[in-house]
């Protein structure tokens, strides 16, 4: 991993704790919502690679 890479990483890590703070100080369902939403485009996407590979 490089270094570009890994101070990447830690953004993304410090993003998501972020979240996470503003979403438990503020009792928001934030990062349900989140989840859930991040569930459906993962599902959504594993079907378009599954169509992808059947047509070829």
């Amino acid at each position: 991993m490089s270094n570009d890479q890994f101070q990447d990483w830690l953004a993304m890590i410090g993003l998501g704790r972020t979240l996470q703070l503003y979403d438990d100080a503020l009792a928001t369902d934030f990062e349900d919502e989140f989840n859930d939403r991040l569930q459906k485009l993962n599902e959504f996407a594993n079907e378009e690679l599954a169509d992808e590979d059947t047509t070829e």
